[in-house]
């Protein structure tokens, strides 16, 4: 059985509607000419609580990959409960289950152990009528859910096939895009927490860098998300691929815009940074999202925007998708300037000011004499 794994789409009608759309159907027509006969999501198939554009998305997907293999989800962190069990009401050729609860799924040869999101409000409330501290409360949780992995494993033991586990959570010392460890998450579990249940392979969702940890007992491996959803995710996206009969996986890349956040800052008439070198080292802009974020002094925002906005017509000219403009002006405190502040008279401290901005006037003496004419009005 060939089996097609992914996670973390984020159905959004408010954020790249489209992107999602066009990577989800590719998705469905690959899984299709591949043979896939059984389709796995690991969660956080919408943003937030989801509208009917996204539901209408949604089935659409669903009832294509239906035509051909059966699907099993499980909710995610983002997945509102019961925004997903209207899934199960499809009319498919093959059938959708969606999981809220652990539980083990059995379909042909291959036995899916589900674990959506794990919640611990229930523990922690039952931890407080107890009269628990806090840590107290974390460990009751932690072992709860060790409990049930280890249950659901032993419910296994003479299962003859292939064993998986789809999970969404959050596996301790996971990184995300920007290569951050992700430390003091809700419900944070362990390798070997998650290896209780005893499977050949543990599929997760959550983190959208695809990461793996293979060892003996089974790989675990983070899917990663299909497609882009914030600037800043360089790595390539993908789905898994895994072969039940040689027990081996692959990462399939999906066809996914690039996401560049390009930064800047102002310095003597250009932009100095980081734009060139991230574009360069992906190979150009074509087809890429960008956001190119500067900083500027204010009173050379003016001459940055107008430079800014050769660029996007440059960026757009070679094939960038579209083109994010984010100034972010810097106000110059000439309080703490040493040539300012240690200039004697007005007219001393305007001309250490204009050589410390490099915006001198065409005719200062003009300038200073009429504030000398104005100084002496005031007096």
């Amino acid at each position: 059985m060939k089996v097609a794994i992914t996670a973390d789409g984020h159905c959004d009608e408010r954020s790249r509607f489209d992107e999602w759309q066009r990577v989800h159907a590719w998705m469905a027509d690959d899984w299709r000419d591949r043979g896939v006969s059984l389709a796995l999501n690991g969660g956080d198939l919408y943003e937030r609580r989801s509208t009917p554009d996204e539901r209408n998305a949604m089935a659409a997907h669903v009832r294509r990959v239906g035509e051909f293999a059966e699907q099993i989800v499980v909710r995610g962190n983002h997945d509102i409960t019961h925004d997903l069990l209207l899934l199960q009401e499809l009319d498919t050729k093959h059938p959708i289950r969606v999981l809220e609860h652990p539980e083990v799924v059995t379909v042909g040869d291959v036995a899916v152990v589900c674990l959506p999101w794990p919640r611990k409000a229930a523990v922690l409330q039952r931890a407080a009528d107890l009269g628990l501290d806090s840590e107290g409360a974390e460990q009751l949780a932690g072992d709860a859910l060790r409990q049930i992995l280890a249950s659901m494993g032993q419910g296994l033991d003479l299962h003859q096939g292939a064993k998986i586990m789809l999970a969404h959570a959050m596996v301790r010392g996971s990184r995300t895009s920007t290569g951050q460890p992700l430390v003091g998450c809700d419900m944070e579990v362990g390798l070997e927490d998650l290896r209780l249940a005893g499977c050949d392979l543990y599929a997760l969702g959550h983190i959208h860098l695809p990461q793996s940890w293979p060892e003996s007992k089974g790989d675990v491996f983070y899917t990663g998300s299909p497609r882009r959803t914030a600037f800043g995710e360089l790595e390539e996206k993908s789905y898994v691929l895994w072969d039940t009969d040689t027990g081996q996986w692959e990462r399939i890349a999906t066809p996914c815009a690039p996401m560049l956040q390009l930064e800047a800052i102002w310095t003597d008439g250009d932009f100095v940074g980081s734009h060139d070198t991230i574009v360069a080292s992906v190979g150009g802009v074509q087809g890429a999202e960008l956001r190119f974020r500067y900083t500027v002094p204010a009173e050379h925002r003016e001459a940055a925007a107008y430079c800014a906005n050769t660029l996007r017509t440059d960026w757009t000219a070679l094939g960038a998708k579209s083109v994010q403009l984010e100034p972010q002006t810097v106000t110059l405190s000439v309080a703490k300037a040493p040539e300012v502040a240690e200039a004697i008279g007005t007219a001393a401290k305007l001309r250490a000011m204009w050589r410390l901005r490099g915006n001198e006037p065409d005719d200062p003496d003009s300038v200073l004499e009429k504030l000398a004419t104005l100084e002496a009005g005031i007096e």
